[in-house]
C-alpha cells in the first residue's frame, strides 16, 4: 500500500498555488454590473424650427439616404461611446442622415429641409405670371398657389415672379382673388416661351328685391332700377332678382309706382343682397297740386294754363291740367285795294275782319287768346302803330261789348313782319261770340290831333296772300258736352267776305297744348 504523507506546510502552500492558478484562467474585461448604457431621443424640426409630429427614424448611412434600413424608434439607447448613423424622413421635407453620439443621455434636434417641388430635390427655375380678370383683361390682385401642394408662390400680387421646379411634368396653378371664381391653369416650368397668364372669372352677386307696401303687401308690378356706376339696370316684369359683377363698394336700389311714395337703399356690390322696400301710398292730391306733370307738357301746378280758375287764378284743387286749343285760321287773295290805317283825318279806323259765323263758346273760357297777321312797315315811315278794337256780342247787330288791345309797335325794318297779339281776353267775348276786329290807328286811341298820314299802318295788299289765325287754349272740363263736340271737329271751307267780295279759305281744328308752351 502505498502511503503519501504530507505535512501541514505542504498541505498550505498546496492551496496558495491553486488559489492563484484559478485567479490567471479568468478574463481582464468589466463585470456586466459594470456595463453603461446611454440614451438618445430624436426630435425633428423644420427649417424654421417648428416640430414635426409625423417623423420616421431609420438605420442608415451618410452615403445612402434613402432611409431604407431598419426602421428605429425615436428613443435609442446603446452602449456608452458607440456611435450610430440614422436616416429620418418625413412627408415633405428631404430624408436627412445624421451620425449620433452615444456619450450621455439626451436630445438630438435633426432639422429636415423641404423637399423641392419635383419631389427629388432638382432645380429650379423662375418664371414672370399675371392674373387677369377674364373679358376685361385688366390686372386683378389675389394669392398664386399650387393646387397639389397649397403652396402659396406668390400672395396678393397681380404680377410678378415665382419659383417652380425645373420639370418637363405639368403644374396646375390657382388664385382666387376677391369676387373672383377660383381659376386655374396647367403650366410646365420649363415652357418659358408661353407666358403664365391665369384668367379669373369675376364672380356674379344676385341681388333680390321684394317691395311691399305699408302693410307688408306684395306690390304688384313695381319698376325696380339698380344704379351701378353710372349705369341704371331696370328689372323686367315679374323679374325680382338680377346678377351683377361681383365688385367692391355699393349700389344703389330703388322702387317705385304710380300713387306711391318711392324708396331706396344702398347695398354692397361685393355680395349676394336680399333687400325689401317699402311703398307708402301717396296722399291722393288733386292734378294741379301733385307735383307732378300729370299731362306731359312740360309745366305742373301753378306753372301749367290748366290749372287756372274762370278768372285766370291758380286754382290748386283743379284736378285736370290738361288743356285743349282750337285755331281758325282765314286766308285770302285777290285784294283790289291796299287796307290800312293812319294818323290821317278819316283814316284813323277801319274793318279788319268781319266774320260770317260765331266763334265756339270755349272762347268764353279760354286762358290764353292770341291773334297773328301780318304787317307791312316802311323804313320812311314812324308812327306805323295800331291796335284791335274786338267788338262782340250775343248776335252780329247785338255787338254790345267793345275792347281794345294793347298797341301794336312800330317794329322792323322794310319789310313785312309777322305779328302776334296775345292781349285779347276771354272778358272781350264775355256778352257772347258774335264779332268784328277793327283796326284802331294809335294815334286817335292818345287822342292825338290826326297828322299828314305819313304813318299808315298797312295790313293787305293787292296781289299779296294774306292770312290772320285766331288761336285759344282752355281748359275741357269747363266746356259743356255739346260745345265740346264742336270743338273736336276739323273744317276746311270757302265763305265771301263781305268786304269787296274776297273769298276766304278757312280752316279750323283742334290744336294740343305743346302749341301754347311753343309760342
Amino acid at each position: 500500500m502505498l502511503v503519501f504523507s504530507f505535512s501541514i506546510e505542504k498541505w498550505l502552500l498546496l492551496g496558495v498555488f491553486t488559489t492563484l492558478f484559478l485567479a490567471s484562467c479568468k478574463g481582464n474585461g468589466p463585470t456586466e454590473s459594470e456595463i453603461r448604457m446611454v440614451q438618445k431621443t430624436i426630435v425633428a424640426v423644420t427649417e424654421n424650427g417648428d416640430k414635426l409630429t409625423d417623423f420616421s427614424v431609420y438605420a442608415g448611412s451618410l452615403e445612402d439616404k434613402s432611409c431604407s434600413g431598419e426602421e428605429l424608434a425615436a428613443e435609442i439607447t446603446r452602449e456608452a461611446n458607440t456611435t450610430l448613423t440614422v436616416c429620418i424622413q418625413a412627408d415633405g421635407h428631404k430624408p436627412t442622415a445624421r451620425v449620433i453620439s452615444f456619450d450621455t443621455d439626451g436630445t438630438v434636434t435633426v432639422t429636415l429641409a423641404k423637399q423641392d417641388d419635383d419631389g427629388n430635390g432638382g432645380e429650379t427655375i423662375t418664371r414672370t405670371y399675371e392674373i387677369r380678370a377674364d373679358g376685361a383683361d385688366t390686372l386683378v390682385a389675389g394669392d398664386l398657389y399650387r393646387s397639389d401642394t397649397g403652396e402659396v408662390l406668390n400672395d396678393g400680387s397681380a404680377s410678378g415672379e415665382i419659383t417652380l421646379p425645373r420639370t418637363d411634368q405639368g403644374i396646375e396653378l390657382c388664385t382666387e382673388p376677391q369676387f373672383f371664381a377660383e381659376s386655374c391653369d396647367i403650366v410646365i416650368p420649363t415652357d418659358t416661351d408661353r407666358a403664365i397668364v391665369i384668367r379669373a372669372d369675376r364672380k356674379a352677386a344676385a341681388v333680390r328685391v321684394d317691395v311691399v307696401d305699408e302693410t307688408g303687401d306684395a306690390v304688384e308690378n313695381p319698376e325696380i332700377t339698380v344704379e351701378d356706376r353710372g349705369n341704371t339696370y331696370t328689372y323686367k316684369a315679374g323679374e325680382s332678382t338680377h346678377h351683377f359683377p361681383a365688385r367692391a363698394g355699393t349700389r344703389l336700389v330703388r322702387a317705385g309706382k304710380d300713387g306711391y311714395e318711392p324708396d331706396a337703399e344702398t347695398i354692397t356690390a361685393g355680395a349676394d343682397v336680399e333687400v325689401t322696400l317699402t311703398l307708402v301710398r301717396k296722399e291722393e292730391l288733386p292734378a294741379c297740386s301733385d307735383n307732378d306733370d300729370n299731362d306731359g307738357d312740360g309745366v305742373a301746378d301753378e306753372n301749367d294754363g290748366g290749372c287756372v280758375d274762370l278768372d285766370g287764378n291758380y286754382d290748386p284743387e283743379d284736378d285736370n291740367e290738361k288743356l285743349e286749343g282750337f285755331q281758325r285760321i282765314m286766308s285770302f287773295s285777290g285784294a283790289e285795294e291796299t287796307f290800312f290805317v293812319s294818323g290821317a283825318k278819316d283814316k284813323r279806323e277801319r274793318i279788319f275782319i268781319r266774320p260770317f259765323q260765331k266763334l265756339p263758346s270755349s272762347i268764353q273760357i279760354a286762358v290764353s287768346i292770341s291773334v297773328q297777321f301780318e304787317k307791312k312797315v316802311s323804313a320812311d315811315q314812324s308812327g306805323e302803330e295800331a291796335a284791335i278794337k274786338v267788338k262782340a256780342g250775343p248776335s252780329s247787330d247785338n255787338l254790345n261789348n267793345v275792347n281794345l288791345s294793347e298797341i301794336i309797335p312800330d317794329k322792323g325794318k322794310e319789310s313785312w313782319v309777322d305779328v302776334e297779339v296775345t292781349s285779347i281776353t276771354k272778358k272781350f267775348f264775355k256778352t257772347g261770340t258774335s264779332y268784328e276786329f277793327y283796326f284802331v290807328h294809335a294815334s286817335k286811341i292818345r287822342g292825338e290831333s290826326p297828322t299828314n298820314g305819313q304813318d299808315d299802318f298797312v295790313y293787305f295788299v293787292p296781289g299779296r296772300d294774306a292770312k290772320v289765325s285766331i288761336t285759344w287754349f282752355y281748359e275741357p272740363e269747363e266746356v259743356n258736352s255739346q260745345a265740346k263736340d264742336r270743338q273736336l271737329q276739323t273744317r276746311q271751307f270757302e265763305v265771301a267776305s263781305p268786304i269787296n267780295d274776297i273769298t276766304y279759305n278757312v280752316r279750323e281744328e283742334p290744336i294740343g297744348e305743346q302749341e301754347l308752351y311753343r309760342r
